[in-house]
């Protein structure tokens, strides 16, 4: 039995697709806004780590394959820079969020498991980094009500500075220190891009259409998912 730990993002996997064609049981505990920061956060809104330690306690065998950081990345990070009124140092930001990781996973976690690697961003208007943090009351951890909802883009458009190319290069680095906190600690990594990619370019079929998007344009094949399970032989 397997069971994917994550956000919105999830859908990309075609989990029921998947499901529905080799009969494997998965499970799913999705939480739209999910992030790396709420896992250790008492306050969390949303309440993810209980769930999973419920679905732990029940399921002691299945093995959680975690989905997390995209939030923190296209969203998270950006909102910290405002809320705190200057723009952080990105390799900061990430060794910390990877280290919240690390003690989450190494604390809380006994079933087996796996840590996926996260998309490239594809949000072609940063604009919308900024809607969704401070216009779309999503109740993602933190986000919001901390600020209100007075400011403009305007206001904090140096910060929201950093293009496609930039943002891009910043999910990369997450995915390399990640990938090396698993090394270290023995834990299982699964980097999806080699099936994101032709080259160094995300393939179209997951481009999406609209440019103040944040999720990858969703599929009806199961090339995501197969990769994965390969992979967890």
């Amino acid at each position: 039995m397997y069971c994917f730990i994550g956000n919105s993002h999830l859908h990309q996997f075609n989990i029921n697709g998947y499901r529905s064609q080799t009969g494997h049981q998965i499970d799913t505990i999705e939480c739209t806004g999910a992030s790396i920061k709420g896992l250790v956060n008492l306050n969390s809104k949303l309440q993810v780590v209980p769930m999973i330690k419920e679905y732990q306690s029940k399921n002691p065998s299945s093995t959680f394959i975690f989905f997390l950081g995209q939030v923190d990345l296209d969203f998270g990070y950006y909102f910290k820079c405002v809320k705190d009124g200057t723009k952080h140092d990105i390799h900061a930001y990430i060794d910390n969020l990877i280290g919240l990781y690390e003690t989450f996973l190494s604390n809380d976690i006994t079933n087996p498991f796996c840590v996926l690697g996260i998309n490239p961003s594809v949000i072609r208007d940063i604009r919308h980094n900024f809607n969704v943090s401070f216009h779309c009351p999503n109740g993602k951890d933190g986000f919001y009500s901390e600020i209100g909802q007075g400011i403009q883009f305007e206001d904090v458009k140096y910060i929201y500075s950093d293009s496609l190319e930039t943002r891009c290069a910043y999910t990369k680095m997450f995915n390399k220190a990640l990938e090396e906190m698993c090394k270290r600690r023995n834990f299982k990594f699964i980097d999806i891009s080699p099936v994101l990619f032709d080259g160094n370019v995300l393939k179209s079929k997951y481009v999406p259409v609209n440019e103040m998007d944040h999720h990858l344009k969703l599929t009806t094949d199961t090339d995501m998912i197969e990769f994965i399970f390969a992979r967890l032989a």
